[in-house]
């Protein structure tokens, strides 16, 4: 796992298999600079928030099964999640 610091750096090649999740009780900023088409996936799958935590019900991670597929984007099963220490519970 590579945690960054503040102006930290990190390249992701395309297609790569990553996670970004937040492991601090910090809230974080990700400043990305991506393809278009990943653009538009996080377009799609974003929502409005109010600054508060939006839970992954069971709805959410559908549609953004969904959406990664409409895309070509490959997603972990939840084993390959537990395996790196990311759980997802619902």
């Amino acid at each position: 796992m590579v945690c960054g610091k503040p102006g930290y750096f990190l390249h992701i090649p395309s297609y790569a298999p990553h996670t970004l999740h937040n492991p601090f009780t910090e809230p974080a900023t990700i400043h990305m600079i991506t393809t278009k088409q990943m653009g538009h996936f996080f377009w799609e799958i974003g929502a409005p928030t109010n600054g508060t935590h939006r839970a992954a019900t069971p709805e959410v991670l559908t549609r953004f099964q969904a959406v990664s597929a409409k895309y070509g984007y490959w997603n972990a099963t939840l084993e390959e999640n537990a395996a790196i220490g990311l759980h997802l519970g619902f």
